[in-house]
């Protein structure tokens, strides 16, 4: 049986400084993707609660942010699987 790698790009808005960057021994941080809890709900997430449904055998992180925090730190986005 085969099983997918689903990427995780929840909030993914842009395509630009989503990662930091340093210029001249300043570091600028990424730009957060900024959206409120039940719209991250109704919108964002339910592709990714279909594709664990479905039986995907893992699931990437992102690393832009959103809400100030970098995707992989976001525990409702990636909750402790123990």
């Amino acid at each position: 049986m085969r099983r997918a790698l689903f990427l995780t790009l929840a909030v993914n808005e842009q395509e630009i400084q989503r990662n930091p960057s340093t210029v001249n021994g300043v570091t600028i941080e990424a730009v957060s993707s900024n959206v409120d809890d039940k719209t991250m709900h109704e919108t964002y997430l339910w592709p990714f609660a279909n594709a664990v449904r479905a039986g995907t055998s893992a699931v990437m992180c992102s690393y832009q942010r959103i809400n100030g925090s970098y995707g992989t730190r976001l525990e409702h986005l990636h909750p402790d699987p123990s």
